[in-house]
């Protein structure tokens, strides 16, 4: 008896473990194709940007915050965010893990624009790539949690708040500044006769101030390797799957 139901576990812990690797195959190379996909989007004025509803289109203009926002240090800026994260371990040996854990991660303003000096759009900020957002600080945390004078002079006052008081945790400041020239690509939606871009359902949302074939070019490579490591897990379930059931 003790055999059959060693057995049924074994099979069962492993069944789950090749559903796991299916899903998160699947998943990677779902995010492998939204990132090549970025090439197809296109290229559309703002003044006709209501015309693709429903459309994940690409667009160019000068941004601006909804309100902006006014650094400490005095810089205008149209686009923040704060990311605060740690390293955690679990197991022992071989076993041993590393899980990077979000303790923060905030953005502001709510709202932004882009403006081509014809027409405007609004921009839902949530979900924005952060990858492809200048990176203006990058360290850590001090002893009680307190961020460093450099990190601080960035933020705008009483924006960021609620901060976290862990000690060494990995701090990064990403910021666009008002009135910069960037590509926006994301979805369309149209709102009380207003066009707005959100963020794509299957691709990644980009509101960058950096040239759009160095954009495409990070976005391409991390897309063929969610596609290789992707299809490498699927495959490996597939196989996993039939000497389970062979095995069985």
């Amino acid at each position: 008896m003790k055999q059959v139901l060693g057995g049924v576990f074994s099979f069962v812990l492993l069944a789950v473990v090749v559903l796991l690797m299916a899903g998160t195959g699947v998943g990677m190379i779902g995010a492998g194709s939204g990132e090549r996909q970025m090439t197809e989007a296109p290229e559309v004025p703002l003044a006709e940007l209501a015309a693709h509803a429903g459309r994940t289109v690409r667009v160019r203009g000068t941004v601006a915050g909804q309100p902006a926002l006014q650094a400490a240090g005095g810089e205008a800026l149209a686009f923040q965010a704060v990311t605060i994260t740690h390293e955690e371990s679990s197991g022992v040996g071989e076993d041993r893990t590393e899980e990077t854990v979000t303790d923060y991660a905030r953005l502001a303003p709510q709202v932004l624009v882009v403006s081509d000096g014809a027409a405007a759009a609004g921009i839902v900020p949530q979900g924005i790539d952060l990858r492809f957002v200048p990176e203006t600080f990058s360290g850590q945390t001090g002893r009680a949690g307190e961020l460093p004078a450099a990190a601080a002079s960035l933020l705008p006052a009483g924006v960021f708040t609620e901060l976290p008081d862990r000690s060494g945790a990995d701090l990064s400041v990403r910021a666009i500044r008002e009135g910069a020239a960037v590509t926006v690509h994301g979805t369309v939606d149209v709102v009380d006769g207003q066009a707005v871009l959100r963020a794509p359902a299957d691709a990644p949302f980009v509101v960058s101030p950096r040239p759009w074939d160095e954009v495409v070019s990070e976005a391409g490579t991390s897309g063929i390797i969610n596609l290789v490591f992707g299809w490498g897990l699927l495959l490996g379930a597939v196989a996993a799957t039939f000497f389970l059931l062979r095995g069985w």
